[in-house]
Parts: structure tokens; C-alpha cells; sequence
């Protein structure tokens, strides 16, 4: 018996070639066809053992269905239970971090008040202060004309009486109005004289008192911008603040302790029985193909060619092939022989000879004597010879391989 693997598609199924030897055909086809009635007979033992499974199997997801269905509200009220709260405890997280943010900036912001206020108030003062200087001075260089010297100093007294009224009292004060409405006056007389000296209001403006007092104005505009910028930011970060909702920190008291222990435990075991569900699916879905339930099975072994009884012996007769060798050297070695006596014939080799080839008795032999360089000239061809001949022998072994193979001698011998 011969068994072979198939060897030349590795990444193909397995494949086994089973051949049986025996002197009877009948014999040998018999024995191969036990040995693949009983791969078939596992074939069909197996597709049994799936069908029993796959049934069991069935029985098994049936179960676990019914088990699935219980559980399956109780994990989803857990799960929307459980959302509800993150959801919360998320937004929660979410608005404390905003309310966070925006608390920082309005201290950000507070802070910022603060201290343009102080600076608003010490450029105030600066004003005020470089105010009645330049009026002084003004004052000073309008000796001229002391009418307007008089007018400068009880300009420079109103506007000190506003600055400390707008930090006491509104604009629609009397006592506001009543001041500013004596400045207005001052004012358009100081206007009056000075249209009539021009010379004394040029000097006047391009003194580095005059200059230094715009540049504190000017300082002094732009922190009041920048202040009420401020305060309006402030004041939407509050309203903003006062808007966001208050979370607590504990959503403890969303779900009692016992009811979450018996949800978490509702879902693990939903989520076992399910991992278990899908398994026996596979395992079940196997064992249909492999019983051949679904109409597609492919049987474990293939029976892919069926026992065939030979039509001729798989080898040639012994004694037959026996004789033949014993004639095919018979033959080899006479023309071997032939070939190494041939030259003989032509050659006189002994008193035989010459008595045969003059018809006359020999008398006497002179023996033919060499010198060293004929016996080693002799020695070299033979040596060449017998090598010449080696070679042609090593040729010839291919050369009779093909004769025989084409004349087909050996299949001839096994067909008899």
C-alpha cells in the first residue's frame, strides 16, 4: 500500500493519493474501496454528531433568548437611568467651570475698575493743579491787560468749585448750574478780551505748560474710555453670572444604592448571557454546514476520485525483465569483445598465423625488440585508447536510456 500527501498546494486542503499493490486486480480494488467506504462512513458519522450538536445548541440559544428578554427592560431603564445622570453631572461640571471662569473675570475686571479709577482720580488732580498753573502763568503774561487776569483767576476758582461739585452733586444741582453758568459768562468776556489782544492768547498756547496740560487731557480721555469699556464689560459678565444655573455637587439622590447594585448587576449578567448568545450563534451556524442542514455542506473527507481496478499490472514480470537483462549484457559484452578482437584480424599475431597466411611451416622466430621511446609511445596509446573508450562507454549509457524509451521495451515487457 502507498500513501502520498499532496505537497504542491500548500495553501489548498489536504489531499491523499491511497494505491494498492496485489498480483490480483480484484484484490486490490477491493481493499481500496473498504478504505473509502470508510472515509465515507466517518463523513456521515460526523454530519450526525453535528446535526445532534447544532439541535443542542438550538435548545441552549432558546434558553438564553428567554433569559435575554427578562433582562432586557431592566438594562435599559438602567442605561437611561445611568445617561441621565452623566448628562447632569456633565452639564453640572460644564456650567461650574463657566461660573468659574466668569467669576475670575469679573475679579479680572474689578481689579481693572479699581485702577483706572486711582489713575483717573490722581490724572484729575494733575489737571486741576497744571490748570491753575498755566492760568497763573497766563495771568501773568497778560499784566497788560489785568481785567483778564482777574477773569483767569475766577475761572480757574469756578472750575475748582465744578470738579468738587461732580463728585457730590448731580448736573441738574442748582448749585452746578448756578456755577457753571457764572463760568459760561467769564469765559465769553475772557473771549471778548482776547479776540481784541490776539497776540496775548498765541503766546499763551504754545507755552510747554499748555502743552504738558493737553497731553494730561488727553491721558485723561483715554482712561475715562477705557473705564467705562470696563465697567460695561463688567457689568454683562454679572448679568451673564446672575443667569447661569446653580448645580449641586451630590447626585447621590438620584438613584437609591440598592436599585444601582441591582441594575449594574442586571447589566453585567446581560452582557454575559450575551457574549454566550453570540458564541453558540457561531458554534451553531459550524454545525449546520458541517451536517449539511443549509444545502451547502462540504462532507470532512472528499471522495475525489472513486477506487478504479487496474487495467494493466504496475509492473513489468520479474523473470521476464530478468531474461532480458540477462540478453541485453549478453549483447553488450560480445560487441564489446568484438570490438577489442577486430583489430586481430588484420594483424599477424603468432607462427599460426604466418603458416596460415604463406602455406608454409616456420623455421625460425626473430623476436621484434623495442626501444624505450616505442614503449612509451605503445604505453600512451593504449592509455588513450582505453580512456577513449571509458568515455564512449559513460556516453552510451544515456544513448541506450533513449533507444529504450523510445522503442517503449519495458512497457512492452509490462503489458505481457
Amino acid at each position: 500500500m502507498d500513501i502520498k500527501m499532496r505537497g504542491y498546494f500548500p495553501e489548498g486542503p489536504e489531499a491523499v493519493t491511497i494505491s494498492y499493490r496485489n498480483a490480483d486486480p480484484d484484490t486490490s480494488s477491493m481493499v481500496v474501496e473498504q478504505l473509502v467506504n470508510n472515509f465515507e462512513k466517518a463523513n456521515t458519522s460526523i454530519k450526525q454528531a453535528a446535526a445532534d450538536e447544532a439541535t443542542r445548541l438550538s435548545q441552549k440559544i432558546s434558553e438564553i433568548e428567554g433569559k435575554l428578554k427578562q433582562i432586557a427592560p431592566e438594562k435599559d431603564m438602567a442605561l437611561i437611568r445611568s445617561q441621565s445622570v452623566t448628562r447632569m453631572a456633565t452639564n453640572a461640571a460644564t456650567t461650574r467651570a463657566q461660573r468659574s471662569n466668569t467669576e475670575s473675570s469679573i475679579g479680572a475686571l474689578s481689579d481693572k475698575e479699581y485702577s483706572l479709577q486711582r489713575q483717573i482720580n490722581d490724572l484729575q488732580r494733575l489737571v486741576i493743579e497744571q490748570e491753575k498753573f498755566v492760568k497763573t502763568q497766563n495771568a501773568s503774561t497778560r499784566s497788560s491787560s489785568p481785567v483778564i487776569g482777574q477773569l483767569l483767576i475766577r475761572k480757574s476758582e469756578l472750575e475748582a468749585q465744578i470738579k468738587v461739585f461732580q463728585t457730590q452733586y448731580t448736573e441738574k444741582n442748582p448749585k452746578v448750574i448756578s456755577v457753571r453758568e457764572q463760568l459760561n459768562e467769564i469765559n465769553k468776556q475772557i473771549q471778548i478780551l482776547e479776540s481784541a489782544n490776539p497776540a496775548t492768547e498765541s503766546v499763551s498756547a504754545v507755552t510747554p505748560e499748555s502743552v504738558e496740560l493737553k497731553n494730561l487731557k488727553k491721558d485723561l480721555a483715554r482712561l475715562e474710555t477705557e473705564l467705562e469699556v470696563t465697567q460695561r464689560e463688567l457689568g454683562r459678565k454679572k448679568e451673564s453670572l446672575s443667569s447661569m444655573p446653580i448645580y449641586s455637587e451630590d447626585y447621590s439622590g438620584l438613584s437609591d444604592p440598592a436599585t444601582v447594585a441591582s441594575m449594574s448587576e442586571s447589566k453585567s449578567e446581560y452582557d454575559r448571557l450575551l457574549v454566550r448568545y453570540n458564541s453558540l450563534i457561531d458554534r451553531q451556524d459550524s454545525m449546520i454546514k458541517l451536517a449539511g442542514i443549509s444545502g451547502s455542506a462540504t462532507p470532512m473527507f472528499q471522495i475525489v476520485d472513486a477506487p478504479l481496478r487496474p487495467q494493466h499490472p504496475v509492473a513489468p514480470n520479474k523473470m521476464i525483465l530478468y531474461l532480458f537483462g540477462l540478453a541485453l549484457s549478453i549483447t553488450v559484452g560480445l560487441i564489446i569483445v568484438i570490438l577489442f578482437e577486430l583489430p586481430n584480424f588484420v594483424v599477424l599475431n603468432d607462427e599460426q598465423d604466418i603458416e596460415y597466411y604463406i602455406g608454409a611451416p616456420v623455421v625460425a622466430l626473430i623476436p621484434r625488440t623495442y626501444t624505450s621511446e616505442e614503449l612509451s609511445r605503445h604505453r600512451r596509446i593504449r592509455m588513450t585508447r582505453s580512456f577513449i573508450l571509458l568515455i564512449m562507454g559513460f556516453c552510451m549509457i544515456p544513448v541506450i536510456t533513449v533507444i529504450l524509451h523510445k522503442v517503449q521495451v519495458f512497457q512492452i515487457l509490462g503489458s505481457r
